[in-house]
């Protein structure tokens, strides 16, 4: 029973203690309440907006221009654009120094002896000057020398030979008109394309290259036998577009093997070359 009664009063008593807490929690501290400094009168306007917080609006960023790409031909039309402008180069030839090689030895003909190399000077309209390395049977190794200027053309077999007159119509090559003749070779071109970027020389140099039959060639190159397929390579300045290099691949003549490669290196264009007849002495 003194269980009972005292939990009677334990339960009596607690109402009491929750206000004493209460009471403690509101007057407990001995500190006087902080007071907001007066700020004065409002002299905001008021406002038809809620009391909502309204952000600083971030402004909208400036869309940056995407740059037009500055058009650049296609192949096709900058092939035909390096067509027109490398004839027009090669038809104002008007001087050249070049060499020619078989570039695979193949046995090219060359009157009765081998072809191995050429060295030669031009000037328009009909003068030329050529040094010609070739294979004889029974001599070896034999230079041959040709010049012509104007209706005159001689040759001479070997350094110590006498000049002989030489029929213009048996000089195996028409390179007093070098520029007109290869100028007419471009246009004649089948199955052209782009080739390139290569150096020839350390010379940046951009080419192309089509087919031709061997005929086609009988303005630069007389007496070539028909029928055959050429396939030519031109090499040209990239910026000028003068011609540095033309390769010949194919046979010319019925006694070039299919393989003949003959190159044609020029070294200088419109450079001032003294070409003259041999002395009356000098020839037989």
């Amino acid at each position: 029973m003194a269980l009972c009664r005292l939990l009677d009063l334990r339960l009596a008593m607690a109402p009491l203690a929750a206000f004493l807490v209460f009471l403690l929690a509101a007057c407990g501290s001995d500190a006087p309440p902080t007071v907001a400094p007066d700020a004065g009168p409002n002299t905001t306007p008021p406002s038809s907006q809620t009391d909502a917080p309204n952000p600083t609006a971030t402004p909208a960023a400036t869309a940056t221009p995407t740059p037009v790409p500055t058009p650049t031909p296609d192949a096709e039309e900058q092939l035909n654009q390096l067509l027109v402008s490398v004839e027009s180069k090669l038809a104002n030839i008007s001087t050249a120094t070049f060499d020619m090689i078989d570039e695979t030895e193949s046995g090219a003909p060359f009157f009765g002896t081998t072809f191995r190399s050429l060295t030669g000077q031009v000037k328009s309209p009909d003068s030329f000057w050529m040094l010609v390395k070739v294979v004889a049977p029974g001599f070896g190794f034999v230079e041959i020398e040709m010049t012509a200027v104007g209706e005159e053309a001689f040759i001479k077999f070997s350094e110590d030979a006498p000049w002989t007159p030489l029929p213009l119509d048996q000089v195996p090559f028409n390179f007093g008109e070098i520029g007109p003749q290869l100028s007419r070779l471009v246009p004649a071109l089948s199955d052209v394309s782009l080739i390139g970027p290569e150096s020839v020389g350390d010379i940046p140099n951009i080419g192309f290259k089509g087919n031709i039959t061997s005929e086609g060639m009988s303005g630069l190159i007389t007496g070539v036998d028909p029928g055959h397929s050429i396939t030519l390579t031109f090499w040209v300045d990239e910026n000028e577009h003068s011609l540095r290099q033309l390769r010949i691949a194919g046979r010319l003549f019925n006694g070039d093997g299919p393989e003949t490669i003959r190159l044609l290196d020029i070294t200088s264009v419109n450079v001032d070359v003294d070409i003259q007849l041999p002395d009356p002495s000098a020839r037989q």
